[in-house]
């Protein structure tokens, strides 16, 4: 049964969702550092960036049901002691990062397909490539995206910790699905 948010706090449906996002993003993010600084092939590489575009698939999917999800639900009232205003900093540079993760799969999707690679679900299935993707405009918007991701990760960072002090909010509320 889904668990839907309320006025109070987010339901646990929210915060399973966004626990999927943060570890399937983090663990695509490590493996997308691995394999570009390994020999061209290498079978290990090729099986990295296998891996890095099948964790890119799900991370997509993950990031959609959450914004679908959050959407569909009432946003909860800001935590006691913080202001509306505060409240809707800090959820607005979670959209941000959330819509920039989005960014990030799409042109991942466009520059696997404009240098020719297959995207595969663990090799259960395979996505149909999408012809007229060229690799310099594909490969820049995946940096552009991946830039942008940083940033807005640093700005998520200071956000919620100046929150943190500012409002007496506590540190859990950086975790994902935490409403305290």
């Amino acid at each position: 049964m889904l668990d839907p948010d309320t006025k109070k706090s987010y339901g646990v449906t929210s915060a399973i969702l966004a626990w999927l996002v943060f570890f399937s993003f983090t663990i695509t993010f490590i493996v997308s550092v691995s394999w570009p600084l390994m020999n061209v092939g290498d079978p290990d590489r090729d099986f990295r960036r296998a891996l890095h575009m099948t964790l890119g698939v799900i991370t997509f999917v993950f990031v959609t049901l959450r914004l679908l999800w959050w959407a569909k639900n009432p946003r909860p009232q800001a935590p006691k002691g913080m202001t509306e205003n505060a409240y809707g900093l800090s959820r607005l540079t979670l959209l941000f990062l959330y819509i920039d993760v989005l960014g990030l799969g799409i042109s991942g999707f466009m520059n696997s397909w404009a240098m020719g690679y297959e995207v595969s679900m663990f090799g259960l299935f395979t996505l149909p490539i999408l012809e007229g993707w060229t690799v310099t405009f594909s490969g820049y918007a995946h940096s552009v995206f991946l830039f942008f991701n940083n940033v807005i990760m640093l700005t998520y960072l200071v956000v919620f910790v100046y929150h943190a002090l500012r409002y007496k909010v506590g540190f859990r509320r950086m975790l994902p699905g935490m409403h305290v």
